[in-house]
This record gives structure tokens, C-alpha cells and sequence, in this order.
């Protein structure tokens, strides 16, 4: 069962593992801080998900641990699109955009993500926002390379030449997967 907590225990190690993570890029250890005791821990067992295609996108998670699974539905069957690692950002698309979520994420193993809502990020803007500037543009940016993939895609299939997939440099292509 998918639970949220306060966990929020500071640590040079997790402060570390954090800043080397791309959404936390160039971010202070003291802002690093403050993000993680005012964020919640959300722990989502193998096999759950943490949100459902259609729901509500009122937060971005970044995967601490574990590897979970975006899938998207279509016609009623389910098509993965992507595996992510720890490190990674995900549902800030639906809370940028202010859409519901374009798919599902389910933890392939037991996961911990750090759970980015409006609210701290609205905070982090009144109390430095320079560095609320910076995790928003490290999220664009992951957006920006995402959608650059997408566009290379749909290039090589307009010229009818079959396209690299998983699309990216070697490393990344391991999170991409065939629809």
C-alpha cells in the first residue's frame, strides 16, 4: 500500500545523492534542506502506482529510490513508454501544464520519491527564488530534451526511415521503451 510520510531525514549522503540528481542541479544544501523538510516522502511498493492516467497533476515526484514504469493507454491496452531510475522527475508535465496526467506510473520495484506540490514550490518563491527559478528550469530542461526525442521520432518516421528506438545516447536509451 502506497504510503506518505515525513520522513525527511538529513543526511551529507542523501544531500549528496540529491544534488547530483538533475531536477536539484546547482541547488544550495541549505535550499536542499529546506526542500526536504518541507516536502513528504511518498514509499510505493512494487506493483503500485503512484498516479493514474486522467488524475489530477498537482505534484511532481523525483524517484530517490527504486524504478518505476510511465505507461500510457490507448484503445484500452497499456504501452510502456518509459522506465525511470532513481534521480529522475516525473509528473511535472500535468503540474506545469496544468493538464491531467498524460499516463500512469507504476514502482517496478519498491520506490521512495520526494513529492514536489505547488504549495513548495509557491514557498520556495516567496523565500529564494532564484533557486525556485533554477529546479523550474531543471525541469524544463528535462522537458525540453524529452521533447527534442519526440520531435527526432516523428522526423524519421515522416521521411519513412525507421527510427533509433530507444531514441538518445547510449545510457539513456535504457529508459526508453518501444511502443
Amino acid at each position: 500500500m502506497r504510503t506518505e510520510s515525513d520522513d525527511t531525514a538529513i543526511t551529507e549522503t542523501r544531500l549528496k545523492l540529491l544534488q547530483g540528481m538533475p531536477v536539484f542541479g546547482g541547488l544550495r544544501a541549505d535550499v536542499l534542506e529546506y526542500v526536504l523538510l518541507s516536502a513528504s516522502i511518498v514509499c510505493v511498493p512494487k506493483g503500485e502506482f503512484f498516479f493514474y492516467e486522467g488524475d489530477e497533476g498537482d505534484c511532481a515526484y523525483v524517484l530517490e529510490q527504486g524504478r518505476a514504469m510511465f505507461w500510457k493507454d490507448y484503445e484500452g491496452e497499456k504501452y510502456p513508454m518509459r522506465v525511470l531510475g532513481e534521480g529522475e522527475c516525473f509528473g511535472e508535465m500535468a503540474m506545469i501544464g496544468l493538464y491531467p496526467r498524460s499516463g500512469s506510473t507504476q514502482a517496478l520495484e519498491d520506490c521512495r520519491a520526494i513529492k514536489i506540490t505547488y504549495e513548495l514550490l509557491y514557498t520556495m518563491l516567496h523565500r529564494d527564488h532564484e533557486q525556485c527559478v533554477m529546479i523550474l528550469m531543471n525541469m524544463a530542461r528535462d522537458l525540453s530534451r524529452r521533447l527534442r526525442d519526440v520531435d527526432n521520432l516523428l522526423l524519421l518516421e515522416r521521411v519513412g526511415k525507421q527510427p533509433q528506438w530507444p531514441p538518445g545516447p547510449r545510457g539513456e536509451r535504457d529508459r526508453w521503451m518501444p511502443i
